[in-house]
């Protein structure tokens, strides 16, 4: 019986240990297993905050908790935890960018709305504002090309497309390199120069057939010959 016992109180002194709960988080996060980290890690800050001197250990179960929340796309909670593990550890710069990074994605997703409705306008200034706060963003820089290209600001839509490719090049990341190649390309012609518009086009057509580009294509084409 007292075997029984002492085991059923080891029990109860792991389920009230917050250390086990957070590096049960860690594990969860290594894992890619978001929900089980976010279960563990607000385990673990239920029990730290009621424990003086946490702050540190408060902001690593934070920390977890936002990362596996960014991955299961609940941004505001990500953003919420991120800014607690901040005030906890002010200044901390790598904390910060993770703030600015999960704004960017809010913002971007605010501007997609925006877009959809067709109000240009806003919605080029809040990819901006996205950029701003996380300029590795290129989902918000591909979509800001897209509405510089409807609004006629050509020579800020060759600018940010470049900026775009530039960033651009990695495994699954043609159909965005195609999509700012064409919208630079389309950009070019607009401005009348039609053969830095064919080579992007030409880039783009090498990366994936399309036969309305490849016809826009032959089209310019068509418009340098009679330059000539």
């Amino acid at each position: 019986a007292d075997r029984f016992g002492l085991l059923g109180l080891l029990n109860v002194i792991q389920m009230t240990n917050p250390a086990l709960w957070s590096n049960a988080a860690l594990c969860h996060l290594a894992l890619r297993d978001h929900l089980g980290c976010v279960e563990a890690s607000t385990q673990a800050l239920e029990l730290l905050v009621q424990q003086p001197g946490t702050g540190p250990t408060q902001a690593k179960a934070y920390l977890r908790r936002g990362a596996s929340r960014v991955e299961i796309k609940e941004l505001l909670g990500a953003l919420a935890d991120f800014e607690s593990a901040l005030r906890l550890l002010p200044g901390d710069k790598t904390i910060q960018a993770d703030c600015n990074k999960v704004k960017a994605r809010l913002r971007r997703h605010e501007a997609d709305r925006h877009y959809k409705a067709r109000e240009l306008e806003l919605a080029e200034d809040l990819y901006s504002q996205a950029i701003e706060l996380d300029p590795a963003e290129t989902k918000a820089r591909s979509n800001r090309t897209a509405c510089l290209l409807l609004l006629t600001r050509y020579a800020e839509c060759i600018e940010e497309a470049t900026k775009c490719i530039e960033a651009l090049g990695g495994e699954g990341e043609e159909k965005a390199r195609v999509q700012a190649l064409v919208r630079r390309g389309a950009a070019h012609a607009k401005l009348g120069a039609y053969a830095c518009g064919v080579e992007d086009y030409k880039e783009a057509l090498g990366l994936k057939e399309d036969s309305k580009v490849r016809l826009d294509m032959e089209n310019m084409e068509n418009e340098m010959a009679q330059q000539l």
